[in-house]
C-alpha cells in the first residue's frame, strides 16, 4: 500500500506537468482512494474534493464524482459517518442515469445507496428495508457484470458474527440472541443461497449484506 500511495502522488505530480485535465481529475481520485485504503482519509478527502472541483468546471452538468471515482468518494464518506451526503450524492446519480450506464456502474451506486440507508437506519435506531433491497440489488448486478470479487471477500459466517455482536449490542433479550445465533452459525449452510443473496427477513438480510460490503471497503 505504501508504494500504492506513492505512484498515485507521483501520478498527481506528472498530470499537472501535463496540463490535461481529465488526467487531472482522474489521478487525484486514484491517489485519494490509495490514501483511504492506507488509513489516511482526512488527506484523501481533500484530494477528492480537488478533483470534484476539476471536473464541476468540466463538467458543470454533474457536480459530483461519479462511476467509479464516485463510489471510492461515497465508500470514504460513509467511513466518515457522512451518510447523509452519500444519500444525496447517489439519489443524483439515479437521476443521470440514461440507459446505457455499465452494469457494474449501476451495481456501485446500488451498493452505495444500501449502505448508506443502513447506516442511517444505524443512527436513527430504526429498521430499514431499504437496505435490503438496494444491496440485493447490488449483489444480482454485480452477478451479472461477472465481477463477483465485490461479493467474495468475506465469508457469510464473518458476516454473521458481527451481525450477531450487533444484535447483543442492541440489548436483545438472551432468548433471541440464542435464536439469532443459532441461525447465524447455519450461514450459509441452512440458510438459502442464490448467487450470495442470503434468503431471510428483509431487514436482516440487509444488515448481513450491508456488514459485509462494510468490511470489505
Amino acid at each position: 500500500m505504501p508504494q500504492a500511495v506513492e505512484y498515485g502522488r507521483l501520478s498527481v505530480e506528472y498530470a499537472d506537468q501535463s496540463g490535461d485535465d481529465f488526467h487531472k481529475e482522474s489521478k487525484r481520485s486514484a491517489h485519494a482512494e490509495a490514501l483511504h485504503q492506507s488509513g489516511n482519509p482526512e488527506e484523501a478527502e481533500r484530494l477528492f474534493t480537488e478533483a470534484e472541483a476539476m471536473q464541476q468546471k468540466s463538467q458543470p452538468e454533474y457536480p459530483y464524482l461519479y462511476s467509479l471515482r464516485g463510489y471510492h468518494y461515497c465508500n470514504l464518506l460513509l467511513g466518515l459517518g457522512k451518510w447523509e451526503e452519500v444519500l444525496m450524492r447517489v439519489e443524483k446519480f439515479f437521476e443521470w442515469r440514461q440507459g446505457y450506464e455499465s452494469l457494474l456502474e449501476i451495481a456501485l451506486e446500488n451498493l452505495s445507496y444500501g449502505r448508506a440507508h443502513f447506516a442511517k437506519a444505524q443512527a436513527e435506531k430504526i429498521a430499514n428495508l431499504e437496505t435490503g433491497k438496494w444491496l440485493n440489488l447490488a449483489v444480482e448486478g454485480f452477478r451479472k457484470a461477472g465481477h463477483s470479487e465485490y461479493i467474495a471477500k468475506l465469508s457469510y459466517r464473518n458476516v454473521a458474527a458481527s451481525h450477531r455482536r450487533g444484535a447483543a449490542r442492541r440489548g436483545r433479550s438472551a432468548q433471541s440472541r440464542g435464536a439469532a445465533a443459532h441461525k447465524g452459525d447455519g450461514i450459509p449452510a441452512a440458510a438459502e443461497r442464490s448467487g450470495g443473496v442470503v434468503s431471510c427477513h428483509p431487514v436482516c438480510r440487509g444488515e448481513l449484506l450491508a456488514e459485509l460490503f462494510r468490511c470489505c471497503g
